[in-house]
């Protein structure tokens, strides 16, 4: 069995990724008294972060944007002093691109770790994954998993420090482990085993998206977006922007990919990854629909995005899925702007300004999220008069 040691007397905890999540737990750690590095895994540099740290940075984006150096230390020997580490970079890259990169980056920590380390993975992975990441560790640093380092699964739910699953093998580490959660301000469900973990995970993606696709399925079917705003009323649940149906796009393709031919949770999964990656084109269909109706010749029609995307959260498919509705409807209107002035984070001060609407062109704005819908409002009612605005939810809303 691994020795424990008391969690704080001299070694620092490590977060290798700067993205939302990772900032937070940083955050939090450091409010808690534990001396923590944070890693920014694009740049490789290792900085300390205290509470004055916190006190002036409120999120990632902010940290970045300020380009703050704060005591820079070398990483590999930050990584063989520590007894932690919280595995949560940004991943920007699809399928097997996105594997090869964190699993570059993995071997790397992996290199530089002490016996007695405990990893805690916070990326959602597929079913399996688990096993080949421990590998990746074994390989690289030289140890052995449960006996001289040990790995926790905890993927976290976006832009939060709320844990899907909790996952650890038992051993002399469990209550150390939870002791670091409870620093890191990290809610957790019960401690599993890896493997149930990974099963409780698909229980919980595969049981919270498929009422939402199939909603959208529901409504995709009413072609009359007036019969379909009419049959949203009939139901007392919000009516879902794109923005949460995204949310679980990036895990829902992990289980895609990870689950076997004929596995019955391969037919739901891939069913639910259909329909939110059919939403492109549903959106550029009714883009289409509303341009006839208002009689809008794509040459004198500006177009505007206003989806307010973190870009610096773990996981990056909405930023993808976000470039590629830009791409469908600029073949269609040509450019796609974006409202300027919104803020793209977990900023507190978030503002929206129109672009300036020159000419005889009409403005055409469409809105991705509850968030933006929000700011937009605020907004001046002369700023947005004479605006069509096209809203990105499941029925597709429209003034």
């Amino acid at each position: 069995m691994v020795a424990s040691r008391r969690v704080g007397d001299s070694n620092p905890i490590v977060v290798y990724g700067l993205s939302t999540e990772g900032y937070q737990i940083a955050s939090s750690l450091a409010m808690n008294h534990a001396p923590t590095i944070l890693v920014d895994e694009r740049l490789q540099v290792a900085t300390e972060v205290g509470q004055e740290t916190v006190s002036t940075y409120s999120s990632a984006r902010e940290l970045i944007e300020e380009e703050s150096l704060l005591g820079i230390r070398p990483i590999d020997v930050t990584i063989s002093e520590t007894d932690a580490v919280f595995f949560t970079p940004k991943i920007r890259r699809p399928g097997d691109e996105a594997k090869k990169e964190w699993s570059s980056m993995l071997s790397s920590i992996s290199k530089n770790i002490s016996k007695g380390t405990i990893i805690f993975s916070c990326l959602p992975v597929g079913f399996g994954i688990n096993s080949e990441m421990i590998e990746i560790v074994e390989r690289a640093s030289g140890l052995q998993a449960w006996e001289e380092f040990t790995y926790v699964y905890l993927p976290l739910l976006p832009r939060t420090r709320s844990a899907i699953t909790f996952g650890m093998e038992k051993n002399d580490l469990v209550e150390k482990a939870k002791e670091i959660l409870r620093l890191a301000q990290i809610k957790h469900p019960k401690n599993l085993t890896l493997l149930l973990s990974e099963i409780n995970y698909l229980r919980e993606i595969l049981g919270n998206y498929p009422q939402r696709v199939i909603e959208l399925e529901v409504y995709k079917s009413v072609r009359d977006f007036k019969l379909r705003r009419e049959l949203s009323k009939s139901t007392k649940a919000d009516v879902l922007y794109l923005d949460v149906l995204a949310d679980g796009l990036h895990d829902i393709k992990n289980i895609v990919s990870s689950l076997q031919s004929g596995e019955p949770s391969l037919y739901i999964a891939s069913g639910v990854l259909r329909g939110i990656e059919g939403y492109a084109r549903y959106l550029t269909d009714e883009l289409k629909a509303l341009m006839k109706e208002k009689e809008l010749k794509a040459s004198r029609t500006d177009v505007t995005l206003g989806w307010n995307v973190d870009r610096f959260e773990i996981r990056g498919e909405k930023i993808l899925l976000r470039e590629l509705l830009i791409e469908r409807i600029g073949d269609l209107v040509g450019d796609v702007g974006s409202p300027v002035g919104v803020e793209y984070g977990a900023s507190s001060e978030k503002v929206a300004r129109m672009p300036s609407l020159g000419g005889d062109k009409i403005h055409l704005l469409i809105i991705c999220s509850k968030s933006d819908e929000d700011l937009l409002t605020g907004l001046d009612s002369r700023t947005l008069r004479g605006i069509v605005t096209l809203k990105a939810n499941l029925i597709c809303d429209r003034s």
